[in-house]
């Protein structure tokens, strides 16, 4: 069990035992201080101090603690089947310490479970923890060394490609300091896929490692005017403007990617394309048409959530009402920015609306507030 644990956990472990006798039991050791009840949850309890949990954990031989590991993963396994997800970190845990004695399948399957699921909450550096220890024990289990070659993928399987296309999209996530690291891992997860014929992964991993080159190996694989190529699309508009500045190739990327999503009627590939846009718009200063694609965003929002989407819509919008003596609809827009930037906690978009903030602050005039943006 971790510091904090539940009554029925504890019975899952136990054979044979009787809820009354653990009440007492558990009764007794919050008598004693060594464990607190939770707040509000009744039948949950933490260690008073998490040294109390060592002393404990160090009073048995580690045999017996790495037994006693695997056993608490199989029966939270059973007690959680209906919620394996939702505790795949724990459960990554206990089979991680068991594999000394069990192996590492578990640990793997359990770390990738939980990478994703805290990709998904935005939990980043969560992520990144979970991948790098699922790599770590994939390349230990097979005792070779993935190339840093990314055209190299003698050692890799489907699993490594997997956990590769975790651990890329979580080190870009981490940007700006791991972002060498994560094109060169993405690049590996898309040469496998590619060698491996899987079109949908090549495209997913493609979104990710964005560069006009992989885009374009993988656009040259997808139907034309399929919902695969509209996807790659609104991401290689992005790529050709930041590698080549290439404006009406921009757009031509983008008007194909847009009637794509209306022939398909998908708002999520809307809102991003139009998104792209909106930004392309705004860095050529074409101000009014970036105000308008940037609104749009925002309106789709409301009904399909794509946070990442509508805070850079927000900063677009800011940008250009600032731009058009808007002041006040400017700040609106950085504000909401700001606050989709602390819900998602990357630092690249943290970055991006604390400087739209501070900005606004000090052509206000108001210092402190500007200072505060700064710090």
């Amino acid at each position: 069990m971790g510091h904090e644990f539940g009554l029925y956990e504890i019975k899952s472990v136990i054979e044979d035992a009787v809820i009354e006798d653990l009440l007492d039991t558990m009764d007794q050791a919050v008598l004693s201080g060594f464990v607190d009840e939770v707040s509000d949850v009744p039948g949950r309890y933490r260690f008073t101090h998490r040294l109390t949990q060592q002393v404990l954990a160090e009073g048995l031989t580690k045999t017996r603690r790495t037994m006693l590991h695997a056993k608490i993963g199989e029966a939270l396994e059973q007690l959680y089947s209906g919620d394996l997800v939702g505790h795949s970190a724990e459960l990554a845990h206990h089979f991680g310490a068991a594999a000394p004695l069990t192996g590492v399948s578990k640990q793997i399957e359990y770390c990738v479970m939980a990478g994703e699921h805290a990709l998904a909450t935005y939990a980043y550096e969560e992520a990144l923890s979970q991948f790098q220890r699922a790599f770590e024990a994939k390349v230990g289990q097979s005792e070779t060394t993935v190339s840093a070659d990314p055209g190299n993928t003698r050692h890799i399987d489907q699993q490594t490609a997997e956990i590769l296309y975790g651990l890329g999209r979580s080190q870009r996530a981490m940007a700006t300091f791991q972002m060498q690291d994560a094109w060169s891992t993405l690049s590996m997860a898309f040469e496998y896929n590619l060698e491996a014929g899987d079109i949908k992964q090549v495209v997913d991993v493609a979104e990710h490692r964005r560069t006009t080159e992989l885009l374009a190996r993988a656009l040259n694989l997808v139907p034309s005017g399929s919902h695969l190529e509209g996807r790659l699309l609104s991401r290689y508009g992005n790529a050709l403007n930041f590698e080549k500045g290439d404006f009406d190739g921009v757009r031509d990327a983008f008007h194909r990617a847009m009637t794509i999503a209306q022939e398909m009627r998908d708002p999520a590939l809307e809102m991003r394309t139009i998104t792209n846009a909106a930004c392309l718009d705004g860095e050529h200063l074409r101000i009014h048409e970036s105000l308008e694609k940037s609104l749009r965003t925002v309106e789709l929002a409301r009904y399909v959530p794509n946070p990442q989407a509508e805070l850079l819509a927000r900063f677009w919008a800011a940008t250009a009402h600032y731009s058009l003596g808007e002041s006040s609809h400017a700040i609106t827009h950085a504000a909401a920015c700001l606050d989709l930037a602390n819900r998602l906690k990357a630092p690249s978009q943290l970055a991006t609306a604390l400087w739209a903030n501070e900005t606004l602050a000090r052509m206000k005039g108001d210092w402190e507030a500007a200072r505060s943006y700064c710090n």
